[in-house]
């Protein structure tokens, strides 16, 4: 069952959620169709809300900057492949110009966790190999000091997600149909953030969310 739409999603991947979901509830009446279509947009980006991460990819690379914490790792978002390229700044911000520098994969630094994809789960970290194998080290002196191209994000939304999207639609489907009239309009599929409250208050959502959350270790000064 794929229930989880992309925001980017088109008319015909919406329409085969639809689909999905409507036989799944054995219903063949239209007069709840639009109520399903935007209950699922909704849901998908309330999971994606709940999760700290986004369980679609980009369509083409993307240039994301980021500060590092540490000298030898650095938490990047999801990607389920190498990226295109990776680069460090010089001592004044500045990628393509004298001092900046291109880290090879491999050679430079590692992805992890190691053999992420096979296990179905993305790459969340780069780590600098040690001396010999490089001399690289993360410029932790300034912001924004890591340029990652690449295609971020799940290319696919893992099984817990689908199970929890099709516990959560049906809930918010009918939280709009039982919704006095006039508050209806404010509340159904584009409030992201009612379906959030609903997938908090059930426990077989938010149990099956646990294995899909993003979980970063905080630094405390």
């Amino acid at each position: 069952m794929a229930l989880y739409l992309s925001p980017t999603a088109d008319d015909a991947a919406v329409d085969a959620a639809l689909a999905e979901l409507k036989a799944s509830l054995s219903r063949t009446a239209t007069f709840e169709d639009n109520d399903m279509k935007r209950a699922l947009k909704s849901c998908s980006r309330a999971l994606d809300g709940l999760c700290n991460r986004r369980f679609w990819q980009d369509a083409e690379d993307q240039t994301r900057y980021y500060s590092p914490l540490k000298r030898i790792v650095l938490d990047i978002d999801d990607i389920f492949e190498t990226p295109t390229r990776v680069s460090a700044s010089n001592f004044v911000g500045t990628f393509d110009d004298v001092g900046g520098v291109d880290w090879t994969d491999l050679t430079d630094y590692t992805l992890v966790p190691d053999n992420a994809p096979l296990d179905g789960r993305p790459y969340e970290r780069i780590q600098l190999r040690p001396y010999p194998f490089s001399s690289r080290f993360m410029p932790v002196w300034t912001q924004r000091s890591i340029r990652v191209i690449a295609k971020f994000g799940w290319p696919t939304a893992p099984d817990a997600i689908e199970e929890a999207m099709s516990i959560l639609v049906p809930k918010f489907v009918m939280r709009t149909r039982q919704a006095p009239f006039g508050i209806v309009a404010v509340s159904i599929g584009t409030d992201n953030s009612a379906a959030m409250r609903i997938a908090r208050s059930d426990p077989d959502v938010t149990w099956l969310l646990e294995s899909a959350q993003l979980v970063r270790n905080v630094l405390v000064a």
